[in-house]
Parts: C-alpha cells; structure tokens; sequence
C-alpha cells in the first residue's frame, strides 16, 4: 500500500511539473501570431491605434503588451494557455496582467483569432468571471461593427 501511495504521489508530480504544462509559446509560433500587429502600421501607436505584440516570456508561455503611445500607459497580458482548433485559428486563455489595466486587472477571457495572409482579427472574446460576450462571429456585441482587421506590422 505504501508503495503504491509514493507511486501516486510520483505520478502527481510528474503531471503538475513545469515541464508537464502546455507551452504555449510554441503554438503561438505555429499559427503565427508572435511580433507586432495594429491597425495601421504606418501611423503610430496611439489610443485608437495600439500596436500589440506577442512575445515569449522565456518560459515556454507567451505575453501581449499593448503600446497605447506615449500618453497612456502600456498593458500587459498574459496567455495561459492556447490551441489550435482549425488550420488558421487560434484559442487562447488571456489574462490581464497589469495595474494600469485598474479594475479590470487579473480579468481572464476566452480569446479566439483567425489568422490569414499577415492579418488577425478577432473572432470572439468572453469575459470568463461574468461570461460577458464582448466579440461574438466576429462582431463587436457593443456595436455590431466588425472587429478590428490589424495586420504584422514586424
């Protein structure tokens, strides 16, 4: 019985390791959604152009920052965990992970993106602790426009 307890606790161990959990930068890679995207390249980062980037946080995990320009601060995100559900999507547990966010600081969403000749959009985006639906098909559910198309800028 002892034996078999120090088994299950071993194998325990080996599921919860570092080592065992989903590396997400390495999908990100895969997909292609890794460097800067906006809106528009060409002009600069500003409130109603933020310029994201998707980085390796040197662990295997990846993060988004957004560049707002220089009169905001920027943001960060953590992505927690991601897959890939079809040949140009990608699903991704995203975190906000910065006091500038304020309230909505440690607000986690269930994030899908279609990715296709050098552009990204949206697809949808629910906020998980209330379930709020913020892009759905495509469509931002406040104002039934598009979600914004932005392209790799590097």
């Amino acid at each position: 019985m002892r034996h078999l307890c120090l088994a299950l606790i071993a194998l325990l161990a080996t599921i919860a390791s570092p080592a065992a959990a989903q590396q997400v930068w390495p999908i990100m890679v895969q997909v292609g959604l890794i460097g800067t995207w906006a809106g528009n390249c060409d002009a600069p980062p500003s409130g109603a152009n933020w310029f994201l980037t998707f980085r390796d946080d040197g662990a295997g995990g990846a993060r988004r920052s957004s560049d707002r320009g220089p009169e905001l601060p920027n943001l960060m995100v953590v992505i927690d965990s991601a897959q890939i559900p079809g040949p140009a999507t990608v699903r991704f547990a995203a975190r906000n992970e910065d006091v500038n966010w304020g309230g909505t600081n440690g607000h986690r969403f269930d994030v899908v993106v279609e990715i296709s000749n050098g552009t990204m959009r949206t697809i949808s985006s629910t906020r998980l602790h209330d379930g709020a639906e913020l892009i759905k098909d495509g469509l931002v559910t406040s104002s039934g426009q598009p979600a914004l198309l932005l392209r790799r800028c590097r």
